[in-house]
C-alpha cells in the first residue's frame, strides 16, 4: 500500500517547527548586526605609528663579518707573507727618472806641428813659374826661404800670397829685366800666422834619440828614403845642431817627421832645413834636416 507523507518531511528526519525558524533567523540578523557595529567602531579609532625594529645583535656581527672580509681581501698580499715568513711586500714606488750624465770631455788633442804647418802653408802658394831651393823653419812659424822665378811677376805673386797667410818681414827680388829669359833668384823672410806655438820645448837626451831613430828607419828604407845623418848615443847636442838628416820626396819628409811628431804626441820638430839634393838625383828629391824636442806645456 503507497503510503503518502503529508507533512512533507523524509522518514526519519524532523523538520523544525516554524517558531523555531523565526527565534534562528532573529538571532543571525541581531548577530550581524553586532558585528557591523564592532567593525564601525574600530574603523573610528585612529591607527597608531608603526615603531622601526631596533637592529639585532647577529645583524651587527653580519656588518663587521663583511667589513673585515672586504680588508682582508684588498690586503692578502701582506697578509699571506706575514703567515709564509717571507718578507713584507712594499707596495710598488717607481723610481724617478735620473737624467743621464753629461758625455766626459774627450781628451784634447796638441796641435800639429807647427814646422809642418809653416812648410805646408808655403808649400801651397808657391806659383807654377816659381821654385824653392832651400827653406830654414823654426818650431815658431818663423821661416826664411829662397828660390828662383822664372818670370818677375811670379815672384811678386809669391810675396803677395806670403802677405795673405802671414807676414813677411824682409824680401829681395831683382828688378825686372825686358828679356824674357831672366831667371829671378829671391829670398824671403817672415812668420806664418795661425800657428799654435808650444810654450816649453825642452831638450831630448841622445838616449831618447837613438831609439827614435830606429823606429823610422825601418820604414824609411822601404819608401827609398835615405838617412843621411842619425842621432849617436852619448852625443850632446844644442839648439844649433840637427841631428837627423835625410834625402826623399817633400812627401816622404813629410811622413817620417809626421811618425816621429804625431799630433797627439807631445814631440816636436825644433828646426827644419830643406835643401837640394845632391846632383844626379829627380827634380822633386830634397835633402832635409831637423832636430826634436820635446814639449813640457802647451
Amino acid at each position: 500500500m503507497l503510503k503518502i507523507n503529508l507533512s512533507n518531511e523524509e522518514d526519519g528526519e524532523e523538520k523544525p517547527s516554524p517558531d523555531t525558524a523565526d527565534t534562528a533567523v532573529h538571532e543571525a540578523a541581531e548577530t550581524t548586526t553586532g558585528t557591523a557595529e564592532t567593525d564601525s567602531d574600530a574603523s573610528d579609532q585612529p591607527k597608531e605609528k608603526k615603531k622601526r625594529r631596533p637592529i639585532s645583535k647577529r645583524e651587527i656581527v653580519l656588518i663587521v663579518l663583511l667589513c673585515v672580509t672586504a680588508l682582508a681581501y684588498y690586503q692578502k698580499d701582506m697578509i699571506f707573507g706575514l703567515f709564509s715568513g717571507g718578507e713584507e711586500i712594499a707596495p710598488v714606488v717607481e723610481a724617478p727618472v735620473q737624467p743621464l750624465p753629461e758625455p766626459e770631455p774627450e781628451p784634447e788633442l796638441l796641435a800639429p806641428d807647427p814646422a809642418i804647418v809653416a812648410l805646408s802653408g808655403i808649400q801651397g802658394v808657391v806659383p807654377e813659374r816659381a821654385w824653392l831651393t832651400s827653406a830654414h823653419i823654426l818650431y815658431d812659424g818663423t821661416y826664411e826661404i829662397n828660390g828662383m822665378a822664372f818670370t818677375h811677376d811670379s815672384a811678386l805673386q809669391l810675396i803677395a800670397m806670403l802677405g795673405k797667410i802671414g807676414t813677411v818681414g824682409t824680401h829681395n827680388i831683382p828688378k825686372k829685366q825686358k828679356s824674357s829669359e831672366t831667371v829671378y833668384p829671391f829670398t824671403v823672410s817672415g812668420k806664418m800666422n795661425d800657428v799654435m806655438v808650444p810654450e816649453i820645448l825642452d831638450n831630448i837626451p841622445s838616449d831618447r834619440l837613438v831609439p827614435l831613430a830606429e823606429s823610422v828607419s825601418i820604414d824609411a828604407k822601404e819608401r827609398g828614403v835615405k838617412f843621411l845623418r842619425l842621432p849617436q848615443a852619448g852625443q850632446v847636442y844644442t839648439n844649433d845642431d840637427l841631428p837627423f838628416a835625410l834625402e826623399g820626396s817633400f812627401d816622404d819628409l813629410q811622413d817620417i817627421i809626421s811618425t816621429l811628431c804625431p799630433d797627439d804626441g807631445n814631440t816636436r820638430i825644433y828646426r827644419l832645413k830643406i835643401n837640394p839634393a845632391r846632383p844626379g838625383k829627380g827634380y822633386n828629391t830634397i835633402q832635409a834636416s831637423f832636430s826634436l824636442k820635446t814639449v813640457s806645456a802647451i
